[in-house]
């Protein structure tokens, strides 16, 4: 027969002088019901977790149990752990905040029985406490504490998760804990949960501070949840490697409400819940610039998504993305409730925002012309997919090319310009294989609506994380603390200037030149994850128009280096770049954020001079960034 769980750091006499601490300041008892009848305030801990570094233990807890008993109850909390239930797909769910070595219970019993060697494995990895003190008196406690429990007992829980408090300082208070008996146990589930319990560890968080519950007024919590949860809102499941891997794994019933219950039936990949609007192909829709808001952990912005079960009814939805646990400053990247768990999707807050009548009828009408003037493709083996683009350059679709993800562009064929009746494009493509975005394949056929008409069809590479101008917006290029990031910068506008030079080399002009004329491709092997290549520079100028000037390539160079530098748009409001921390926190203090390089200055200035005479070449100015690069890389 097995022995009872048994709590691990305070004697009886200790537990009673605990609880006679709390009647003294005035704090009644509070009961909880769980699975095992009544449990009094003073509930047994859970096993092997029931530590706080000494100095901590010499004080009163941070939270009362008056105050918790008040929060436990909360509307807000409760949907938080029915999206713990979803997510996880386990029958029952218990929450649980951890006060010091005192355990205080909601929606069940804090001790479970079906076990599971799977998180037996999991709990007895986890480092308890960080270490402390000057013995590592902590480190010791912990493994004391884990050689006391032993391994049947950790095998008595089915699932367990934990979430960190920490004051200003950075030290634990406290500790949201969830526990289950009928795991079902998914791949992923453990970092499911975490991120869920977030959005709860932020909310007891503020509430509790908001009651003057002692030194909550200080806590610093790391993870965030929506402003209000009243709003409709979904959480999804994030998986960066592509949209198809979406889910979404809850909803509130406002939301719900809005898709007609689609999520009845318990979690939906998110292209089965949602799909794009105004005659965008499903496919096709333009997500990958979000991907490097994912990896930082910041808010993006999907627009244009209806509930698939009335795509073109009429509703229309914006999508805010907010994540449920950020990444946590002093990190690398790995969000504090999960970073002894291993690699973890991204789990978000999406709030739907309607999308005015007015907007959409606009939208519709700027949409559905170009789709039905478009031509046949003219090769057997490329299959069109969505819109991505409409400008005065021509149209820009996603396809398939041999089986490889390319970028379609075509516009007439007098708006190209050409060097011995072959596409200038592919021509500079050809001769630079840096720098410039690659064109595959290239012809000039007939339009559909007009014999007269031809139009000239480019296959290019397709690059995956948007337009240099998608990042700015974005704050891709702005540290933590409002700065600009200038080794991002830095290498960014190198690869920018090495498209340009390529240009220039051959005595041609881009002439068009802007953020939203730079590509970016994910690279992992590239110092910020990503390359930049310029695209659109074979574009002839209009009828009547002034021949096109290196000149004027060299200033629009200028203007986007000072807006990088001078005008960083900031990111949003509590979050941090990824690469921006790696980068910066082996490094001095303050090394990497004393203002923008003298060099660049001097390189704006002269790019942006009202004499054509005093700019660089763009061979220089690539030069002059790699070398600002390079004096910033040994900080990474």
């Amino acid at each position: 027969m097995e022995a009872p769980l048994q709590p691990l750091s305070r004697s009886p006499r200790d537990e009673a002088t605990h609880v006679e601490s709390w009647n003294k300041a005035g704090v009644e008892a509070v009961s909880f019901i769980g699975q095992e009848g009544p449990t009094a305030c003073g509930a047994q801990p859970l096993p092997g977790l029931g530590y706080l570094a000494p100095e901590l233990q010499r004080r009163p807890g941070p939270f009362k149990p008056a105050v918790i008993a008040a929060l436990l109850g909360d509307a807000k909390i409760d949907l938080i752990l029915t999206t713990v239930r979803a997510l996880l797909d386990v029958g029952t769910a218990a929450c649980a905040l951890l006060d010091g070595d005192r355990c205080f219970v909601q929606g069940g019993s804090g001790r479970t029985r079906a076990g599971s060697a799977c998180w037996a494995d999991t709990l007895a990895a986890w480092p308890l406490l960080e270490p402390a003190g000057p013995d590592g008196v902590v480190t010791d406690m912990c493994a004391a504490g884990k050689r006391a429990v032993g391994r049947q007992h950790l095998q008595d829980y089915g699932f367990y998760v934990s979430a960190s408090l920490l004051d200003s300082q950075g030290c634990r208070v406290g500790m949201l804990c969830v526990a289950d008996s009928e795991p079902r146990t998914a791949p992923g589930a453990h970092a499911c949960a975490a991120a869920a319990l977030a959005g709860l560890a932020q909310l007891l968080a503020i509430e509790a501070a908001r009651a003057g519950a002692g030194a909550l007024g200080e806590l610093r919590p790391l993870p965030r949840a929506p402003a209000t949860l009243d709003a409709p809102h979904v959480c999804v499941e994030v998986t960066p490697a592509g949209l198809g891997e979406w889910r979404v794994v809850g909803a509130t019933p406002a939301a719900a409400a809005m898709l007609d219950n689609a999520l009845a039936d318990g979690a939906k990949p998110f292209l089965d819940v949602f799909r794009a609007s105004g005659g965008v192909a499903v496919h096709s829709m333009p997500m990958a610039i979000h991907q490097r808001a994912i990896e930082d952990g910041r808010d993006f912005l999907v627009k244009r998504m209806c509930p698939a079960t009335t795509v073109g009814g009429g509703r229309v939805f914006d999508m805010h993305f907010r994540p449920a646990l950020p990444v946590s400053p002093g990190q690398s990247g790995s969000p504090a409730a999960c970073r002894h768990l291993g690699p973890w999707p991204a789990y978000y807050f999406a709030e739907l925002q309607p999308v005015a009548e007015t907007e959409l009828r606009r939208m519709t009408r700027s949409q559905s012309a170009p789709t039905r003037s478009l031509d046949k493709a003219p090769w057997d083996d490329l299959e069109l997919g969505g819109l991505v683009r409409d400008d005065a350059g021509g149209r820009t679709y996603r396809a398939t090319f041999q089986g490889t993800c390319v970028t379609a562009k075509v516009c007439s064929a007098n708006k190209v310009r050409t060097m011995a009746g072959v596409p200038l494009e592919a021509v500079l493509s050809a001769e630079t294989p840096t720098g410039l975005v690659p064109t595959v394949a290239f012809t000039t056929a007939r339009c559909m609506h007009s014999a007269h008409q031809r139009q000239t069809w480019l296959l290019q590479a397709y690059c995956n994380r948007g337009t240099l101008a998608d990042a700015m917006e974005q704050g891709w290029f702005t540290l933590e603390d409002g700065l600009p990031d200038i080794g991002a910068i830095a290498a960014t506008l190198a690869e920018v200037a090495e498209g340009l030079a390529a240009i220039h080399a051959l005595g041609v002009a881009h002439g068009f030149f802007s953020a939203e004329k730079v590509l970016l491709a994910a690279a992992p092997r590239a110092p910020h994850g990503f390359r930049a290549f310029v695209a659109d520079y074979g574009l002839a100028p209009p009828d009547g128009a002034p021949p096109l000037s290196q000149a004027d390539d060299v200033a629009a160079f200028g203007e986007l280096l000072h807006e990088l530098v001078k005008r960083a748009r900031p990111a949003a409001p509590g979050y941090t770049s990824s690469f921006a921390l790696t980068r910066t926190t082996s490094a001095p203090p303050n090394c990497a954020r004393l203002g923008p390089p003298p060099a660049l200055l001097v390189l704006a200035k002269g790019c942006r001079s009202a004499d054509p005479a005093d700019h660089p070449t763009m061979e220089q100015a690539r030069e002059i960034c790699q070398h600002v690069w390079q004096s910033v890389a040994p900080l990474a």
